[in-house]
C-alpha cells in the first residue's frame, strides 16, 4: 500500500520560486495500478521521484506498507528503498555489463553471496522471458528487451512497488504492448503496485486502475480508469483526452464521409461507451427513425474490469430535423456524445 498526504516539492530556477508540487495527497492499494498523467510541466516525473525520495519534498509524507518514508534517516532509507523498484524511460542499463549482469547490480551492491545472486538473476531473466539472452549486451538487444532487462533489475529485491517513468515512449508499437501485458501480469502475480507515468493513453488504458490527472503540480482528478476515458472530472482532464480519446475520432473521418457517393445530409457522432449495455441503447433510439440510415465508421471497444469500455463512430444519414430529434432522444437517455460534424452534401 502507498499513501501519501500533503506532498510539496518546491525548488528556486532562473524564473524563481517553482511549486512542482502542490499539496498532493492519494492512496494506492496493494496490487492497484495508478497512472499519472498531465501535461508538460504538471509535475508527474517531480511526483514519481518523490515516491521513492530521489527528490526530497519540501513537505508531506509519503508511507510504503508500514514505513513513512521522509521520516528515515540516510541508512534506513537505502535499506527501505530495496522495498520500490524503478523503470526508467530510456531502460537507464550499463552497455559494458551483459543482461545477466545488469540484473545482478542491486544485488552485488546489496553485498548478497554470489551463489544467491545467481540464483535471483536467472530467476528473474526466466520471468521477464530473457533466458535466451541472458550474455548479451545492451546493443545487441531490442528495445523491448532492454526494457524487460530493466524491469527484471527493478524486481531484483522483491520490491512491494514498482515505480515506471514512461516505461514504453520508448518502444515501437508491438514491444510497447509486450511491455504492458508483462507488467500487468507481474502485478496479478506478484501482488505489486504499480505508480506509472505516462503520456499514451492506450498504455493508460490498458494498464491502469485508477488515473491520477496533475495540473501545474496539483491532482485534480483521482478517477477509476474506466470513468476517466468516459468522463473525466476536471478540465485538465478532459484536455488530455482532446487530442488521442476514444471520443475523438481522426481527423480525416469527414473527409471519409463526404467521399460516400449518394448518402445525403448526413452527421458524423462519437458516443463514449462505458457500459455494457451502451451500444444497444444508441441504436434501439437510433433506430425509433425509421428514416435515417446508420453507417458505423469507427468503433474502438474493448472490456475494462468487466464493463464496455471506449467509442463509437457513426454516420447519420437523414433530413435535418429528423436528426435533430433522434439527438434529442439520445440527449434524454443520458447518452455521452460529441457531434464531429455535419455533411451537407456528400454526392
Amino acid at each position: 500500500m502507498l499513501r501519501v498526504q500533503g506532498l510539496h516539492c518546491a525548488y528556486a530556477s532562473s524564473r524563481g520560486r517553482v511549486d512542482a508540487l502542490r499539496d498532493v495527497s492519494f492512496e494506492v492499494p496493494r496490487s492497484a495500478r495508478l497512472a499519472v498523467v498531465g501535461g508538460s510541466g504538471a509535475g508527474k516525473s517531480t511526483l514519481l521521484r518523490c515516491l521513492n525520495l530521489l527528490v526530497a519534498p519540501s513537505r508531506g509524507s509519503v508511507q510504503v506498507g508500514d514505513r513513512q518514508l521522509t521520516s528515515l534517516d540516510a541508512r534506513e532509507l537505502a535499506i527501505a528503498r530495496r522495498q520500490i523498484g524503478m523503470v526508467f524511460q530510456h531502460f537507464a542499463l550499463l552497455h559494458r555489463r551483459t543482461a545477466r549482469e545488469n540484473v545482478a547490480l542491486p544485488l552485488e551492491l546489496a553485498g548478497l553471496p554470489r551463489a544467491a545472486i545467481a540464483r535471483r538473476v536467472e530467476e528473474l531473466l526466466d520471468r521477464v522471458r530473457l533466458r535466451d539472452e541472458a550474455d548479451a549486451y545492451p546493443s545487441e538487444l531490442s528495445g523491448g528487451q532492454r526494457q524487460r532487462v530493466g524491469i527484471a533489475r527493478a524486481l531484483a529485491h522483491a520490491p512491494r512497488l514498482l515505480l515506471c517513468d514512461e516505461p514504453t515512449s520508448a518502444l515501437d508499437a508491438d514491444n510497447a504492448q509486450h511491455v504492458v501485458a508483462l507488467l500487468d501480469g507481474l502485478s496479478r502475480d506478484l501482488e505489486l503496485t504499480i505508480v506509472f507515468v505516462s503520456h499514451q493513453l492506450e498504455v493508460v488504458r490498458s494498464l491502469a486502475d485508477v488515473v491520477a490527472v496533475l495540473d501545474g503540480g496539483a491532482l485534480c482528478e483521482l478517477t477509476p480508469v474506466a470513468e476517466f476515458f468516459s468522463q473525466p472530472r476536471s478540465p485538465a482532464g478532459a484536455r488530455l483526452l482532446t487530442p488521442e480519446s476514444p471520443m475523438k475520432l481522426p481527423h480525416d473521418l469527414v473527409s471519409e464521409a463526404r467521399r460516400r457517393p449518394g448518402v445525403g445530409p448526413s452527421t458524423l457522432l462519437t458516443f463514449a461507451i462505458s457500459s455494457n449495455d451502451a451500444t444497444s441503447v444508441i441504436f434501439q433510439t437510433l433506430s425509433r427513425q425509421p428514416s435515417l440510415r446508420l453507417d458505423v465508421v469507427a468503433a474502438n471497444i474493448e472490456s475494462r474490469g468487466g464493463q464496455s469500455v471506449g467509442s463509437l463512430s457513426v454516420l447519420i444519414h437523414g433530413e435535418p430535423p429528423v436528426i435533430r430529434a433522434a439527438l434529442a432522444s439520445l440527449e434524454e437517455r443520458a447518452v455521452t456524445m460529441e457531434v464531429v460534424g455535419h455533411v451537407v452534401d456528400a454526392a
